[in-house]
């Protein structure tokens, strides 16, 4: 645009030159800013993150400092550039949630089709916080409220696969067991035992016929 401008009037604006030139500059250090923090990062997720930006953020500021003193640019420049930066990091931070998210559902999914418990959202919710430790990342509103929506519904969806008597009473049966046996021994230890064992066993029966 500056090149046709000058062609087309004549006149040179030094202004919009020098405009331009903060512009093509900025972008070239905050392109080489993102390209660091990936190639010290490693492939994402990483734990690198944090390290990586500070470092990259070091040579930012030197090279943004050493050509504000070469061409006299003055608190916009330096405004500029933190923009900039601050948006490139952002962008960089949300891709290393976003690759730790992938990676959390694809475990949570082999979790909900091969595990043996029905109920698992929990389980889900505790492996989302050991992968934040894992990886340095702090699980923000944005990636909790993405993971939860994930979770219950492939929760819902395996209590459909669930939704039988047996299953359902399974995981209740041991807490039903002692006040069970109890009411039972009111009658004698031999006659309760007996009695007992007769339920037990026909419940064992057709809990194994509803769970077919």
């Amino acid at each position: 645009r500056l090149f046709t401008e000058v062609v087309e009037t004549r006149n040179f604006d030094g202004s919009a030159a020098k405009e331009a030139f903060q512009v093509a500059e900025a972008e070239a250090i905050c392109s080489d800013f993102d390209k660091a923090v990936r190639e010290d990062s490693g492939p994402l997720p990483s734990s690198k993150i944090r390290a990586a930006i500070a470092s990259a953020s070091a040579v930012l500021e030197d090279r943004a400092t050493s050509v504000a003193k070469r061409v006299h640019l003055g608190e916009g420049w330096s405004a500029r550039i933190v923009s900039c930066r601050i948006a490139a990091e952002k962008h960089v931070v949300r891709s290393n949630v976003d690759a730790m998210l992938a990676m959390w559902e694809a475990e949570v999914q082999v979790l909900a089709e091969t595990g043996r418990d029905c109920f698992f959202l929990q389980d889900a919710l505790v492996h989302l916080v050991r992968f934040g430790e894992r990886y340095n990342i702090e699980v923000d509103r944005a990636a909790l409220d993405r993971a939860k929506q994930f979770a219950v519904g492939l929760q819902r969806a395996r209590l459909a696969e669930c939704a039988t008597v047996g299953a359902l009473l399974g995981p209740m049966l041991p807490y039903a067991a002692g006040p069970y046996l109890m009411l039972h021994m009111q009658r004698g230890i031999v006659g309760g035992v007996v009695q007992a064992l007769i339920w037990v066993v026909g419940i064992a029966g057709l809990v194994a016929v509803l769970q077919q």
